[in-house]
């Protein structure tokens, strides 16, 4: 899930100026977002003299701690701002209360502040809950290449009895993930493999190679190299004879998703697969619009979009061209500069930060292995040499992976594929992860209390069914 600018997530240098002590210490709020449910925020202000910090962590969206740029308390008011958040937070003592207003893209919301809580965490409540009427044990598997061997460890959550069982093997989403694919406390993976197992699906899901339990070595990998990881998977899973060898397959969730259709195409060994949000346009093109459909969810002027959207193809086409990294690096960096000159102005430049600040947010990340990949990657070459019956899902409010892209593409390639038996459906009212939302933005995802839509668990479990 890589290129996702999540509100708040972004680090930044500090400086402060004299307070009053009564501020000193951690505190916690709440900013309501009406239908979009609520999120909770802590202020950490830590110091003596004039010599002060102030740090801001929202736990619904991990565990990231956001200095603030600069903070003044005068007067009993203290003013907290984050410029290229384009937010601010002004509040005022009262009592052993801070009542104030957070401020951000225009918008202004109460934010009171009080005496912060330890040990608090979001509320997940579709979070599994022992007792669990089925078996759960740990399962590791080998794997060997050519840079040498490692294990991946994950659960297995298998019915209980003696089988054969139906199998699926999960297969998560880009950038490092843990066997439950965990995102701002939610846990999708944990959610799906309890509720397949209560209805007799035995369920695989593992830590990505160096996350969690599993060894290896993560950076410098491509999808390649994951896929290779879920075909080793499904070799070893198949050997066990609990499972019913013609009912074996994937759930495959954003990249997992093109993870499960490289392995379908290698393998007749995938009996089933099953994507969730996963790419069947080319990656250089989906790239463009879930940077297009995040900026206007997020609430970046459309205009600002615009403006930028020429420059950001143009480094989009330099990450795709050949040559090594460092040289497509080069250029792009030359490129960028020209366009940071020119086009912004003086107090633009303020919000951007420092030109290579705009250049490690904007194109430095497009210029790795993994990316280059990704963006030369057609998932058509693999979904039409899929012969196993096949369920493609996309949320309508999905603005990572569009399903007004997407959906049409998984329909021609299935079609022109040798597979039987395939379906193709938009989830209405469903982002990225499957949650019900009203805007489908990434920051939304950790406000949110739902891990994954229910009549999607359902679908899943009869379609499995009727295969």
């Amino acid at each position: 899930m890589r290129f996702i600018q999540v509100l708040f997530l972004t680090c930044f240098s500090f400086s402060v100026i004299a307070q009053p002590a009564s501020y000193q210490g951690a505190w916690e709020g709440s900013i309501e977002l009406g239908d979009a449910g609520s999120l909770d925020v802590i202020f950490n202000i830590n110091g003596k003299g004039n010599a002060w910090t102030c740090v801001m962590k929202v736990p619904q969206q991990g565990e990231a701690e956001v200095p603030a740029e600069k903070i003044s308390i005068a007067n009993n008011q203290i003013y907290i701002e984050y410029p290229n958040l384009r937010a601010s937070y002004k509040g005022e003592m009262d009592g052993e209360l801070i009542k104030g207003t957070w401020s951000q893209n225009g918008m202004t919301f109460p934010l009171d502040l009080e005496p912060f809580v330890a040990n608090k965490a979001p509320n997940r409540p579709q979070h599994p809950k022992a007792p669990f009427n089925y078996n759960i044990s740990e399962v590791d598997v080998s794997v060997e290449n050519k840079s040498g061997s490692f294990n991946l460890s994950g659960t297995l959550t298998q019915p209980k009895g003696n089988g054969p069982f139906p199998l699926a093997i999960m297969v998560t989403g880009s950038g490092p993930q843990d066997r439950d694919e965990t995102i701002f406390h939610h846990k999708p993976f944990w959610v799906i493999a309890d509720y397949l197992t209560n209805n007799g699906i035995a369920v695989y899901r593992y830590d990505e190679r160096g996350v969690g339990k599993s060894s290896g070595k993560f950076s410098a990998c491509t999808t390649k190299d994951f896929a290779d990881d879920a075909l080793a998977v499904l070799n070893h899973m198949s050997a066990m004879p609990q499972f019913d060898k013609e009912k074996i397959g994937f759930i495959g969730h954003s990249e997992g998703g093109l993870i499960a259709s490289m392995v379908a195409a290698k393998s007749k060994d995938v009996k089933f697969a099953i994507l969730l949000a996963g790419p069947a346009v080319p990656g250089h093109q989906l790239l463009k619009r879930q940077i297009r459909d995040i900026s206007l969810a997020e609430g970046v002027k459309p205009e600002q979009i615009q403006k930028e959207s020429q420059i950001k193809s143009d480094m989009i086409r330099i990450a795709t061209s050949k040559g090594s990294n460092a040289e497509k690096s080069a250029k792009a960096r030359k490129m960028l500069k020209s366009f940071y000159d020119s086009n912004f102005s003086a107090e633009e430049k303020k919000v951007k930060g420092s030109f290579d600040q705009y250049y490690k947010m904007n194109a430095d990340p497009l210029f790795n292995d993994w990316m280059n990949f990704f963006l030369n990657t057609e998932p058509k070459v693999y979904l039409e040499k899929m012969s196993c019956p096949t369920l493609a899902m996309i949320g309508s409010k999905d603005t990572q992976v569009s399903a007004d892209d997407n959906i049409s593409a998984f329909r021609a390639a299935l079609h022109a594929a040798p597979t039987e038996e395939y379906k193709v459906k938009v989830i209405e009212g469903v982002n990225h992860l499957f949650q019900h939302s009203r805007t489908g933005k990434p920051s939304e995802y950790g406000v949110l209390g739902e891990t994954f839509a229910h009549e999607v668990l359902v679908l899943m479990r009869d379609w499995l069914k009727s295969i």
